[in-house]
């Protein structure tokens, strides 16, 4: 039996291309309230307005750098005060610097880690805090990337921090 989206509150990250841009679209498809995050105030607000266009979508735009915790914390708090709850968070943002491991700077590794885990794992656990004081369950789904679990000599800091991610998720 699939699970009836309609209203369901989702807060999606890295919302404004590839994969987050399409869960966007198909979210609003199915008639949820949609939270779009990610850097690009512009970006943001042009897909809000395709969405609620087409689809009819309740959008709320919050530019979110992920690396900094004020952010996320603004996030979840901007989140509660205008649908007042959070049913799904799909925490999509990430990036990778994609060159020999011999050739990434300390502070390259360190930002992508930003990012990718400490981002990502600080705002799964503001959500889960949320979503356990919350009359109904929600959801949790973490992004990872397939090189978290076959990484390749371009991708070791990328590979590195999707395997740190998916072991997170995992545990």
């Amino acid at each position: 039996m699939s699970r009836n989206l309609d209203k369901q509150v989702v807060i999606i990250t890295g919302a404004t291309s590839g994969i987050g841009q399409a869960v966007a679209n198909q979210l609003a498809q199915e008639g949820c309230k949609l939270v779009l995050a990610a850097r690009r105030q512009d970006r943001l607000r042009a897909l809000a307005q395709e969405l609620e266009d087409q689809w009819g979508t309740e959008v709320l735009v919050q530019v979110t750098d992920m690396s900094q915790p004020q952010a996320i914390e603004a996030l979840v708090a901007a989140t509660i005060e205008t649908f007042g709850r959070i049913d799904i968070l799909f925490s999509n943002a990430g990036y990778g610097d994609f060159q020999a491991f011999s050739e990434n700077q300390p502070q390259q590794v360190v930002d992508m880690f930003q990012v990718n885990v400490f981002g990502m794992m600080y705002l799964s656990q503001l959500v889960a805090i949320q979503q356990l004081n919350q009359a109904s369950p929600g959801q949790i789904h973490l992004v990872g990337s397939i090189a978290g679990k076959i990484p390749t000599a371009m991708t070791s800091a990328y590979a590195a921090s999707k395997a740190a991610i998916i072991a997170y998720a995992d545990a």
